[in-house]
């Protein structure tokens, strides 16, 4: 599935941004105004946002939510960004803060190796 990075803006009073990434195996929505900070260096390769993991402590390790898997200082080359817009948050009521998805041909990795069943 190749999907091109998109860039939109809405009307700019309601405006708020949004990402939405794809790493190896998930593409995942974040109404962050950041880039990505972390990748987990484990098993799922999930992308994570500073706000998501606060470090309390500068000498303990951050782990994935998904695999437990270390969490590294993410780079370019771990993720793409597919669209990054200006958009009200709120879509029928429904906030956006943040959505992992897996891909559709790595679902069964994903079962296999660290979904929680």
């Amino acid at each position: 599935m190749n999907r091109e990075p998109v860039i939109q803006q809405a009307s700019l009073n309601e405006s708020n941004n949004m990402y939405q990434i794809e790493s190896k195996y998930h593409f995942i929505t974040s109404n962050e105004n950041e880039k990505p900070k972390y990748i987990c260096s484990g098993l799922c390769k999930k992308a994570y946002w500073e706000d998501k993991h606060k470090k309390p402590n500068p000498v303990e390790l951050l782990k994935c939510e998904s695999c437990e898997g270390i969490l590294k200082a993410i780079t370019k080359d771990d993720y793409k960004v597919i669209e990054f817009k200006i958009t009200p948050q709120q879509i029928r009521k429904t906030t956006i803060e943040y959505l992992s998805q897996v891909k559709e041909e790595f679902i069964g990795y994903a079962k296999a190796n660290w979904v929680k069943q």
